[in-house]
């Protein structure tokens, strides 16, 4: 039996996935359940993952119970953040050693620089990606609801650029147990 953090994450990520399948840039290649922050070394086949950012105790959903300042009483319900991050390859300098400039400088590596075409198709797969991740996400948030699990998410907001990969990501609360389950009451 697969814990409930992890079938969280599990359907987040199936969500994602889901939502690229019909995208500009395609379904990612590269998907997983990352144990922590995780490399953006896969973007060139379209990456996803998700994360455990924290498990928390909570009395009023989704605030976390503050230790330092309130009293954790039972029944305190427990929620996960998980955070979805999509990310694709950003056009990069093209390697152009015999380019009149790479010669003029004696820089190695000198070469030309992405075109506006190619860096605006990198920012509508971007955009895709984005508005399809949250009107996907928003659908799975409905079904939890309907099941009785509280939810909410933030805002997908854009990554990047960074080691030639762009992306995006949000944030989903879940209701992991609603108190009163008796677990160290």
């Amino acid at each position: 039996m697969t814990d409930p953090v992890t079938a969280r994450a599990n359907e987040l990520l199936e969500t994602g996935i889901e939502a690229l399948a019909g995208s500009i840039g395609g379904a990612p290649g590269y998907t997983l359940i990352a144990p922590g922050d995780h490399a953006w070394d896969q973007c060139c086949q379209g990456a996803m993952w998700v994360r455990i950012v924290r498990i928390f105790p909570y009395a009023s959903f989704p605030n976390p119970i503050d230790a330092n300042v309130q009293v954790v009483h039972c029944p305190a319900g427990v929620a996960a953040e998980l955070e979805l991050v999509s990310l694709r390859c950003l056009p990069n300098p093209q390697q152009a050693a015999s380019s009149a400039r790479a010669a003029a400088t004696d820089t190695p590596g000198a070469g030309k620089l992405p075109s506006t075409v190619d860096l605006e198709g990198a920012a509508t797969k971007l955009h895709d990606d984005g508005w399809r991740i949250v009107r996907h996400v928003v659908a799975l948030l409905a079904q939890w609801r309907d099941t009785g699990t509280l939810s909410t998410m933030t805002p997908w907001v854009p990554l990047g650029p960074e080691g030639g990969c762009v992306g995006g990501a949000l944030t989903v609360i879940v209701q992991l147990s609603p108190g009163r389950d008796g677990i160290g009451c």
